[in-house]
């Protein structure tokens, strides 16, 4: 019986990290995403000193 009471408290506190770790990874992430931008825009913006873009960029 203490065995499976210790088993199911581990279980419980890995569930409960990993919901935690879920959503805050994807929170950063997305933010990452947003700040990063398109391409095309980053593109546009840059300075004319730097060189060309690849050509598979249209």
């Amino acid at each position: 019986m203490e065995y499976a009471l210790v088993f199911s408290l581990i279980v419980g506190g890995t569930l409960v990290a990993i919901q935690s770790l879920t959503s805050t990874s994807g929170d950063y992430l997305s933010s990452t995403g947003d700040n990063i931008g398109e391409p095309r825009e980053r593109i546009a913006n840059m300075d004319p000193d730097l060189p060309d873009p690849p050509a598979w960029l249209p």
